[in-house]
Parts: C-alpha cells; structure tokens; sequence
C-alpha cells in the first residue's frame, strides 16, 4: 500500500527500528505523537511488547495498521518526505523486521477502521481432513456443507 499526504511536516515523523519514534516531544522540534499507522513484522518474537512500547510512545496509545506476513521476506518501505526528524535520514528506506510507520500530531485528524479481521461464527469443529492449506473435511463431513449450513446460505 502507499499513503500520500499533503500534511505540513511538523504534523507527522516517519519511524523505524533505526530512527525510532521519541516519547512526547523529546526531540525532533518538540513533535508530541498522538497517534501512529504501524506496519510490524509478524515473525518479530517480542512482537506484544513492541506494540505496547510504541502504543506507550503516542499521547492517545492509538495504533492503526498491519502485520506483515509472507512465505518469503517480509519488508517494509519509509519515505518520510520533510516529516523526518532532522539527523535521522536513516528512516528512510527498505527495513526488515521491528516496526515502522508514521507517526501523527494531534492537529491531524482522521477516522481508522478495521478492514479485515476474524471472529468465530460457530463451535469449533475438528479439520479431519486437508489438502496443504485448503480444509476439505470438518468433523467427518464436507467443509463446504458445514460452512454453507453454519452460515444459513446455499449455492442457489
């Protein structure tokens, strides 16, 4: 995905594991975060604690964005235009694993949603039979009946 913004550069900075977000003001011009998109590598073995140090570093604690995941290397891309804090010209760039984002001024307003996500729409079933990652079978019977009858739809 690429956000493009037309925000003054005092309203925003660009973060990474090599040019870290500063808690409250405590450098870059006196910018206090209010909230941050986050884009974090889902294979980062401290990963919570992470999102709870960076929720910690923002006036509201609100994060918004992704976890990365993929077969292969997951990487993630700054380009921070003016918004990047001076002497810290490494949060640009293609990063591997940590946290990266953007981090936002309380003057900057804006509306989040989840756009994907997972809940449970009935029991647990057991997967009794697979093929690599697609379920065929769900406790002994067609995983496509099951699904189709959990969720009261047909094919029709």
């Amino acid at each position: 995905s690429v956000m493009l913004l037309d925000l003054p550069a005092d309203r925003f900075r660009v973060f990474s594991g090599v040019a870290p977000l500063s808690r409250g003001g405590a450098a870059g011009g006196g910018f206090v975060p209010h909230t941050a998109l986050v884009h974090a590598d889902g294979d980062m073995p401290d990963l919570a604690e992470l999102i709870a140090e960076m929720s910690d570093r923002t006036e509201s604690g609100y994060l918004f964005g992704g976890i990365e995941a993929s077969r292969g290397r997951s990487v993630q891309f700054a380009v921070g235009g003016d918004g990047n804090i001076a002497g810290q010209g490494a949060a640009r760039g293609v990063f591997g694993g940590g946290l990266s984002g953007v981090a936002f001024s309380r003057d900057v307003g804006m509306l989040s949603r989840v756009t994907q996500g997972c809940q449970p729409v009935a029991a647990f079933a057991r997967i009794t039979r697979a093929q690599d990652n697609v379920v065929l079978e769900l406790d002994g019977e067609p995983a496509l009946d099951v699904l189709l009858r959990t969720l009261g739809i047909t094919l029709e």
